[in-house]
């Protein structure tokens, strides 16, 4: 059984074991912040179901994108790659 990876990204650690696609890394990153779903769809202004999709690996644009890295304290490259 594999452990999995824990590295200090801002205030919290985050797991990399769960984290290997943009969704789940916002889901980690939403998670570590307190945040609800509903919480941080209404701060990047979109419906909570169309979070639960990106969350679970739907596609999104660059706009929200950057709206989420404001909201979840994070950086594009980390959503997007987990570097």
């Amino acid at each position: 059984m594999a452990l999995p990876i824990v590295f200090n990204y801002g205030h919290g650690n985050i797991h990399c074991m769960d984290t290997n696609t943009p969704g789940t890394r916002i889901r980690e990153l939403r998670k570590m912040h307190g945040i609800t779903q509903m919480q941080l769809s209404k701060a990047v202004q979109i419906d909570q179901s169309t979070l639960s999709d990106i969350e679970r690996g739907a596609n999104f644009g660059a706009d929200l994108l950057m709206r989420l890295t404001d909201c979840l304290q994070s950086t594009p490259q980390f959503i997007m790659r987990g570097e």
